[in-house]
């Protein structure tokens, strides 16, 4: 009527729809195969390839939004015309979408942040030619879309090529005094890695990465790709390596509880906080639970969680019941520190007794003693139905001086 077309979201694929329907695919591309082979036009929005609100990189400077990494290559790799496709189904096929969901986008810098530059892969994949579309070529010409971004004031994400500055074989074969030898590289493999480790900013001038570097603890590394002119990809980055960083693990560093079944996202502090240094959180909606990867436990006696209480305020809807309530010993909970996620409690602590949120805190506890390496798991048991608590970062404390890690 009056020449309007419904078109829907894949379910109503289960539902009966009328041959006129168009139909968004966006779990997945079965939806989208499903109803062109129906004869309904489709766009693809496939929420694993083109949700923009996904984060970008794996790294700790990534502002909030869905846990789930997109990097711009994965961006580029999308075809919009699935393979199972004929000729004929093709033609169903309008195009795609890229989705930036609001909830998790705050502010415009932000918006411009989740956009750029996935949005010039979304505008490639769509609008070239298969036979067109190179990966590499599009790298070689980012750089001057880069610099048409700053001319118009965009706040693009810098992370696919910014460095990641990391050990080589992780930090606890330094704790236990082997060489430190540091690895850098970058999301989307482009340009040209200079680095330094007596503080000073990188230049071209400064040595080049070409293979991974021992250093002596502590030190601070930075590091900075150039393109072929010499003009830089991404802000510097930089790290410090020295003994307490190497048993400190940051909110990005903790990993999901469960092996399947998480709902992640990172969030921050309070929802109306919306500069780029707002502190954020990751956090499992259904699992209170984070947990610190292959602790070193070897002379450790302490451990120091800085958490935090967040706002709860998600209408899960049919999957609240999916939310675990762990069993408090305390009406307001505690703080449990697990061997393994189903091994024995070696540590709680009582959570502070306040209803405020926003409100950072920090946790201390001993830890028993120890040897050898294991997984971490702190579970919050406070009620359900109350905020979040999250952990900013936690640190492992030494019962005395370790001898400084060697270097070879």
């Amino acid at each position: 009527q009056h020449g309007r077309r419904m078109i829907g979201w894949d379910e109503i694929l289960e539902g009966g729809v009328p041959a006129s329907a168009s139909v968004m695919s966006w779990r997945g591309v079965e939806g989208a195969v499903t109803a062109a082979k129906q004869g309904h036009d489709v766009v693809l929005a496939p929420g694993d390839w083109l949700y923009l609100d996904n984060l970008q990189t794996t790294r700790s400077d990534e502002p909030n939004g869905r846990l789930t990494v997109l990097p711009l290559s994965k961006v580029y790799a999308f075809d919009p015309v699935p393979a199972e496709l004929s000729a004929d189904q093709a033609k169903h096929v309008l195009g795609a979408q890229g989705a930036l969901w609001s909830e998790y986008i705050p502010s415009r810098w932000h918006v411009d942040h989740a956009l750029f530059p996935r949005l010039s892969a979304v505008a490639e994949v769509t609008w070239s030619a298969p036979a067109v579309r190179n990966w590499n070529s599009f790298l070689a010409r980012m750089p001057a879309q880069l610099q048409r971004y700053k001319a118009l004031g965009i706040d693009y994400s810098d992370g696919a090529f910014a460095a990641d500055i990391a050990l080589e074989s992780g930090p606890n074969p330094v704790l236990a005094g082997g060489p430190a030898k540091v690895v850098l590289s970058t999301q989307a493999g482009a340009g040209t890695l200079h680095y330094t480790i007596d503080g000073s900013e990188p230049t071209p001038a400064s040595p080049r990465y070409n293979a991974p570097f021992t250093i002596q603890l502590p030190t601070t590394v930075k590091a900075t790709a150039f393109d072929a002119n010499g003009t830089p990809l991404a802000a510097t980055r930089g790290r410090t390596f020295d003994r307490a960083g190497l048993l400190r693990v940051d909110t990005q560093g903790l990993q999901h509880c469960v092996e399947t079944g998480a709902l992640g996202l990172r969030l921050p502090l309070l929802p109306e906080m919306t500069g780029a240094d707002t502190p954020v959180y990751n956090v499992d909606l259904f699992h209170a639970c984070r947990m610190y990867p292959q602790a070193r436990l070897d002379g450790i006696g302490a451990i120091r969680i800085e958490a935090a209480r967040l706002p709860n305020n998600f209408g899960l809807a049919h999957e609240q019941s999916k939310v675990v309530q762990y069993p408090a010993k305390t009406r307001g909970g505690e703080l449990d520190v697990r061997q393994g996620c189903d091994g024995e409690v070696i540590a709680s602590v009582q959570l502070p007794r306040s209803d405020t949120l926003g409100e950072q805190f920090t946790l201390e506890t001993a830890l028993p003693a120890r040897t050898g390496i294991h997984d971490l798991c702190l579970r919050f048991t406070a009620p359900i139905r109350g905020p979040l608590y999250a952990i900013g970062a936690v640190q492992l404390i030494e019962t005395t001086a370790q001898a400084p890690a060697a270097t070879r």
